[in-house]
């Protein structure tokens, strides 16, 4: 079995590559951006790392000899890591040039905003898209205003507000706003209380 190591490491990792020139720079997206944000979505397998496509062919390369690179991953101290080119989507791609800059236990870490993850949920609109949208649209660290104003930005504003305003739908037949408003009243419980009501919900729909 695989040893799994504390995510930071993951993180040096990628900060080490950074400094030896193998990559330019690095944004983290996917379901590991979103604890960032105290979203709770504890159901992703990989972490998502968008970085720029000129650096991918010499990423992977370095990958090959330093870490056990399989076909659709790189196993980096445990943790499936997936490189994916910062214009794979024009959601994705100003995503990252509007990154924002995190630290973990003072490693820094340059993280997507959650609006434009969530844009980008609403673009892909796959089946494990709309689950994540579910826990982002009711949190409090979302803009929704600002959300809207991307939507209405792009061309496919149309599609995107339909999916949307469906997303919003589904979010409202769970309990998670209300999740949100009591873990706010305690700090102190705040991550746990979010871990645990994440979970009861997660198995009802599975019901």
């Amino acid at each position: 079995m695989t040893k799994i190591h504390p995510i930071e490491e993951v993180f040096e990792e990628l900060n080490e590559m950074k400094e030896e020139g193998v990559v330019e720079d690095f944004v983290i997206g996917g379901g590991i951006a979103l604890l960032f944000y105290e979203i709770p979505f504890l159901a992703t397998e990989d972490i998502d790392i968008f970085i720029p496509p000129a650096c991918m062919k010499k990423v992977l390369e370095y990958a090959e000899k330093k870490f056990n690179h399989h076909e659709d991953f790189v196993n980096i101290h445990g943790w499936a890591v997936q490189f994916f080119p910062c214009n794979l989507n024009r959601m994705v791609e100003e995503g990252c040039k509007r990154a924002v800059l995190k630290r973990v236990n003072n490693i820094p870490v340059k993280v997507m905003p959650l609006e434009y993850l969530t844009l980008n949920y609403l673009y892909l609109f796959r089946p494990k898209d709309r689950f994540k949208l579910i826990f982002i649209l009711p949190s409090p660290a979302l803009n929704r205003q600002k959300l809207e104003r991307l939507i209405r930005e792009c061309q496919e504003r149309n599609l995107l507000l339909k999916r949307y305003h469906s997303a919003l739908e589904d979010a409202a037949k769970t309990e998670m706003e209300k999740v949100y408003e009591r873990s706010a009243r305690n700090d102190v419980r705040k991550k746990f209380f979010i871990l645990y009501e994440f979970l009861r919900i997660s198995e009802k729909r599975k019901d």
